[in-house]
């Protein structure tokens, strides 16, 4: 959108009377809704992190903290008081929204502000250059450049929309230093100087440049400085959304879409409002089919298809799904049981937090997620829910290739799950230090293909790179029993190995199973082992079969002892949270090499006991 074009949208603007119609209205709304019991559990997490942060100082942020990341690579020390910082940003703001009497929270509001604005960088470590320049200079008699990343843009949004929702509380030497470390750390970098984020196809564009979007709206800038931030937004966010197929799915993971679309839905949100909705970035069918993406990417309750950088499980931030809910009618609303508390966002982001207060209906009831089957025909995603005698069941698989956002070397991977027990599993995501995302990634449990379902062939495991990949990948879907076939020898870049197909029958009856057949072809004899993976703790063994035992449910996986011989592989790995776990590698070798082979199983659940 060029310059005249963006100004001749751009009408006044009050900001707060985007949520309210008056300081008044302000807080009448929040005394309404300490006695509405759709809020009460959110508030009461508020009020118990008070308690909790009354108690405790202000954590430090020293030189030997921000230097621990170049000297070890680890993130975890300097991140978790950085995060601990804007989990009491976040707290004594939002009560001061509720208790705005209250002298303490307000005392403790304008300390924290004060230590954040007196941060030697809100960048994280891990996200800085070794020489301090990620930017480049555009001209050169303009200030020097900073960098910008995710928490620096998102600290200027949380400053500046709390400094426009408490402005009649907070003490105006406080609103002049937000307004002056906002300007001088993003909004004039950012109009100065390009950053390699405004043409990323990730969460990075969207959170980036829609928190510094926001803190335009807000800001009331010149106007020509406010039409050039703008634009520059805007382009970031067709950036954001060349990312995404037409199947709306994010090749991220599930934690990234909620990350990341959720951040372009709050500058959508704003911007419309801004331009008295002449401009809605919520109005196309692409961004329709990415909405409805989070539906899609669970398996039973709240437990996540795993693929790429995700975690086991994902909470839902309910204000953000009612507010998608209200855009597109098909968007669906989990049960309440499944909704983000209040401490589970361990960044303690500002702008999720207040929406999930703001954007909360009290007449929406959610409920399971249906049984049904999505196809992500240009991802190559396939996942299945279904139900029988209660008991809820779920397969996924993927084909795809080796250079997605987030990678992991996965193609052919799938899980199968019961209930709340993962029998065939992703690892998902692992810790992030300096290592996980340099050359070294895939020797990762987590991310690479050794750490997946999916086979070792000669010894060899997939490949990174886009090259490595599916060939074909289809899927037949009927009401009781889906099918999907791949064929990805590309995945290995093995010149020798002529075929390498897997495919899935997924049988949904009163039995529920699924049916693996492996198939390969080489130019001479190979090697071939199909792995499984799972975190079932109780494995036994019978002849013929492998019995993974769950809290009520079994999974038996039979396949030909003439063919194949099985053996457990204990391993373990840092989880994305740094705590340690175990996986078993189950791993099915063909007895001897062999040019050629097809190598079927059947895994099918069955009660315990």
């Amino acid at each position: 959108m060029k310059y005249e074009e963006m100004m001749s949208k751009l009408h006044s603007y009050a900001p707060i009377e985007n949520w309210f119609s008056s300081h008044e209205g302000k807080e009448r709304f929040f005394q309404q809704i300490q006695i509405e019991k759709t809020y009460q559990t959110i508030l009461e997490e508020v009020k118990m992190e008070t308690v909790r942060l009354r108690s405790s100082e202000i954590p430090d942020l020293p030189y030997s903290l921000f230097k621990l990341f170049s000297q070890t690579g680890s993130r975890k020390e300097y991140e978790a008081a950085y995060f601990e910082r804007r989990r009491r940003l976040n707290t004594f703001a939002l009560m001061v929204l509720i208790e705005p009497k209250n002298e303490e929270n307000l005392a403790n509001l304008h300390e924290i502000i004060w230590y954040i604005c007196n941060e030697y960088s809100w960048c994280l470590p891990a996200h800085m250059s070794n020489d301090g320049e990620s930017s480049r200079r555009i001209q050169e008699d303009k200030p020097e450049s900073r960098e910008i990343d995710l928490f620096a843009s998102e600290t200027a949004f949380a400053l500046t929309e709390i400094a426009v929702l408490l402005e009649p509380s907070l003490d105006p030497l406080i609103r002049k230093r937000i307004k002056e470390e906002v300007r001088r750390r993003v909004l004039q970098p950012f109009y100065y100087y390009s950053y390699h984020w405004e043409q990323a196809d990730h969460n990075w564009a969207a959170v980036c440049a829609g928190s510094i979007g926001a803190v335009a709206i807000y800001s009331h800038g010149d106007d020509h400085e406010f039409a050039t931030i703008l634009t520059k937004v805007m382009k970031a966010m067709e950036s954001y959304l060349s990312g995404f197929y037409d199947d709306g799915a994010c090749l991220e993971g599930y934690g990234y879409w909620q990350y990341g679309f959720g951040f372009y839905v709050y500058f959508a949100d704003l911007l419309k409002k801004k331009t008295a909705g002449q401009i809605d970035l919520l109005q196309s069918e692409k961004v329709h089919q990415i909405a409805l993406f989070q539906q899609k990417a669970f398996l039973t309750g709240n437990r996540t298809v795993r693929f790429s950088d995700s975690v086991a499980t994902g909470n839902v931030w309910l204000g953000l799904t009612h507010y998608l809910n209200q855009r597109f009618s098909d968007v669906d609303i989990p049960k309440k049981e499944w909704g983000a508390k209040y401490t589970d966002d361990h960044c303690s982001r500002w702008a999720p937090a207040i929406r999930e207060i703001l954007w909360l209906q009290t007449d929406v009831k959610g409920k399971p997620w249906l049984p049904q089957s999505y196809y992500l025909e240009k991802t190559q995603w396939f996942v299945s829910r279904y139900e029988v005698n209660e008991k809820l069941y779920a397969f996924a698989t993927k084909g795809g290739h080796n250079d997605e956002p987030h990678n992991h070397n996965d193609v052919g991977q799938f899980i199968l799950a019961c209930d709340e027990d993962i029998f065939l599993t992703d690892l998902g995501s692992g810790e992030y230090t300096k290592r996980y995302f340099s050359k070294e990634r895939y020797s990762y449990l987590c991310n690479g293909s050794h750490g997946h379902s999916v086979p070792i062939v000669n010894g060899h495991h997939q490949k990174a790179g886009a090259p490595y990949r599916t060939s074909s990948f289809h899927v037949v879907e009927n009401e009781q029993c889906d099918e999907v076939g791949m064929e990805y020898a590309d995945a290995y870049g093995l010149d020798y190995v002529r075929q390498l197909e897997r495919s899935f029958k997924w049988e949904k009856t009163y039995s529920p199973a699924l049916i693996i057949e492996d198939m390969y072809s080489a130019d001479r004899p190979v090697s071939f082992v199909s792995r499984f993976m799972t975190q079932i703790q109780k494995i036994n063994k019978v002849v013929g079969a492998v019995l993974l035992v769950g809290n009520e449910q079994c999974l038996r996986i039979t396949y030909d002892e003439q063919l194949i011989q099985v053996q457990e592989n204990v391993l373990t790995f840092s989880n994305h949270f740094g705590e340690e776990e175990q996986v078993v590698a189950l791993d099915f070798t063909v007895r001897r090499p062999m040019d050629e082979a097809h190598i079927h199983f059947e895994c099918r659940f069955e009660k315990k006991g």
